[in-house]
């Protein structure tokens, strides 16, 4: 699964099912949970302790979508080798305090569409059982929406100017998946 939805703060960590449609193209799926990053694990385990520290929730979900184009490769189970995707992912997630006692209850809500091309190479075993490696880059558009919730029912959109990580269109991907593959029967 692709990185959170808020670019150094979040991970996601998800499922992703694949089956291919021809011998040299697959569809793949994947649903995720988004929770912290490195970054704010490290913040929080070198902040100040509970509850004077400035402990740092994130939570949230993904979708994905993309449709693999293998570059050769003449295997109906399970392809494998370079290949090219289009890749489109929706996601929401929230950021929040969890220690602070005067911003408790208050949190942002980021919402978030991008479409991405992404070249990567996938790696299995000569049969199509066992374990799956999966690393992948690329690029794309990126929108992101966001809310500041600070009382509870109460919600107002939240600029993202001051932060030109998450206010640029350019969107940049990375990532690994590793998985399992099984023998669809084809």
């Amino acid at each position: 699964m692709a990185s959170g939805p808020i670019p150094v703060y979040s991970g996601s960590y998800g499922i992703i099912y694949e089956t291919p449609i021809s011998h040299r193209q697959s569809i793949q799926v994947g649903i995720a949970v988004v929770g912290k990053g490195a970054f704010f694990n490290l913040y929080e385990r070198y902040s100040m302790p509970a509850p004077y520290g400035t402990g740092v929730s994130v939570k949230g979900t993904a979708l994905q979508f993309a449709w693999k184009i293998y570059r050769n490769t003449k295997r109906k189970q399970a392809p494998r080798g370079w290949y090219a995707a289009p890749l489109v992912r929706v996601a929401t997630s929230g950021i929040g305090r969890t220690y602070a006692y005067s911003t408790k209850g208050e949190y942002l809500e980021f919402d978030n569409f991008d479409i991405n091309l992404i070249i990567g190479y996938q790696r299995l075993r000569k049969t199509c059982k066992g374990l799956v490696f999966d690393f992948f880059f690329g690029g794309g558009y990126k929108q992101y929406e966001a809310e500041m919730h600070a009382t509870p029912g109460v919600s107002q959109p939240y600029s993202l100017k001051s932060n030109p990580l998450l206010y640029s269109p350019v969107n940049i991907i990375g990532g690994m998946t590793l998985g399992w593959g099984f023998c669809s029967g084809h």
